[in-house]
């Protein structure tokens, strides 16, 4: 198969251009922003998987409600913000 692409790196999310979001993991909150990968590989390393990750969820803190610990959405490079 042509066009498949391997995202399981943060290396690959942005040699590809896609992106990363962080959610917070209070039900009543929802709020969302965009994740610098940048600064997540140069905490992580660029061979870091985010399959089944669990530190950078668990790192996570709301800047609206304070809550540590949420969730990750990968967005594409042309997609919108989720």
């Amino acid at each position: 198969m042509t066009g498949l692409i391997s995202l399981t790196t943060l290396g690959e999310l942005k040699s590809h251009g896609y992106r990363l979001f962080g959610h917070c993991g209070r039900l009543s909150c929802g709020r969302g922003r965009e994740l610098d990968i940048d600064n997540l590989i140069k905490r992580y390393g660029a061979n870091y998987s985010i399959i089944g990750d669990t530190r950078i969820k668990r790192a996570l803190v709301c800047t609206g409600c304070g809550h540590k610990g949420g969730s990750l959405t990968i967005a594409g490079p042309n997609l919108p913000k989720p």
